[in-house]
């Protein structure tokens, strides 16, 4: 072997130690930062990250593995879920969208920080671009929700647009109209932009309500107590109609007074609640708290003065306090504490001023899946 040789082997052999040495001391050094970090046991971890808002536990699942294992385990999306606030989700106009027949590449091709619903479902199916089916004249919708809180409407944007409207919402699923495929469903999450489509063979046919019992669907049905709870005419109801779930049974349950237009059924505080105009300028509030007996309980009276037409949008889930809307747009909230009447700031575009639907909302890391064993057990994860 040449000089020349031997001097490149002891290069490349000094390389190699430094090399070694090197990572060595990058070992060394990252042990160290690691021990220097106090520990944390995983409940202490679940137990901070649980008390972040739902657009920070988005981010925070990549922060590590051990925090995506947390965030995405059932037992903190249930305890997650328990801890949302209502909020009121509804459908805004995309500016410069009422498109015709032509138009159709606007459906499926989105600003890349925005989710499409018929984009997603599109592309779900891997259907081939030549067979793309053909939608009608119609609008594009930005799916944004309101927050009341501390005096203030807030609107925020979940950065999701849909062409259907929405039908319900459940423990932070919202149903859309399928408008890809005529008489299908969409269920989706708009946090998570989870979309699960429903088709023919996922329905089963039920015992309805009597014949008559239902003249009217204008109003959400409400959950409390175990049971559906609909109110049956648009004015002048002595009585609501319920299912209870169990056994999916109709049955009616006689209202304390006959409720009329403004007046509304909601749940509360893991109650049932009936809250219903009387002639004195007052508002009652009455409650029911379980199905067996059916007694209603007058809990509480409102005296709202020269305030008229309140309609009764919903009671905070962790503040003694119930939300109004005047026929003006405006927003009131009554705080049960002091005993007073507010009226809240509302932005510019506000659904409530636009004369939008809106639809009692809470915003949550569940999806929808079905046990492959057992169909008729449906689980969240």
């Amino acid at each position: 072997m040449g000089e020349k040789a031997c001097k490149a082997m002891s290069l490349l052999k000094l390389a190699e130690e430094r090399a070694s040495m090197k990572k060595k001391l990058d070992e060394q050094k990252r042990k160290q930062q690691l021990d220097s970090i106090p520990y944390l046991p995983k409940d202490c971890v679940s137990n901070i990250l649980i008390r972040l808002p739902i657009e920070s536990l988005q981010r925070s699942r990549f922060v590590c593995k051990p925090w995506y294992s947390i965030i995405k385990s059932p037992t903190f999306i249930r305890d997650n879920l328990h801890r949302a606030q209502k909020v009121m989700i509804f459908l805004s106009p995309v500016k410069g969208f009422l498109r015709g027949w032509s138009d159709q590449d606007s459906v499926f091709h989105e600003n890349p920080k925005t989710f499409s619903v018929e984009s997603k479902i599109f592309y779900m199916k891997s259907v081939h671009m030549l067979h793309r089916p053909l939608i009608g004249s119609s609008s594009k919708y930005a799916i944004k929700y309101m927050v009341l809180e501390d005096g203030k409407g807030m609107i925020h944007d979940y950065n999701a647009t849909c062409m259907g409207k929405i039908r319900a919402s459940c423990d932070g699923l919202i149903v859309l109209d399928n408008m890809l495929r005529k008489g299908e469903l969409v269920i989706m999450n708009p946090v998570t932009y989870v979309v699960l489509q429903i088709g023919e063979k996922s329905w089963r046919v039920i015992d309805g309500p009597a014949f008559g019992l239902m003249k009217w669907f204008g109003y959400d049905p409400v959950f409390a107590i175990g049971a559906l709870h609909w109110v049956p005419e648009l004015d002048h109801n002595d009585h609501i109609v319920t299912m209870t779930i169990n056994d999916e049974k109709f049955r009616t349950i006689m209202l304390p007074k006959t409720s009329r237009f403004n007046d509304r059924i909601m749940e509360a505080y893991d109650r049932l609640c009936f809250v219903t105009h009387e002639e004195i300028n007052e508002i009652s509030i009455w409650a029911l708290e379980r199905l067996s007996g059916e007694a209603w309980t007058k809990t509480y009276t409102i005296a709202v003065g020269c305030i008229r037409d309140l309609i009764p949008l919903y009671f905070s889930r962790f503040k003694w306090e119930l939300y109004f809307l005047d026929k003006d747009g405006s927003v009131f909230g009554f705080d049960f504490e002091d005993d007073k009447m507010k009226k809240f700031t509302t932005m510019k575009g506000c659904f409530m001023l636009a004369g939008a639907e809106y639809t009692l909302h809470v915003n949550s890391l569940v999806s929808w899946q079905i046990k492959a064993d057992d169909r008729d057990d449906a689980i969240y994860s």
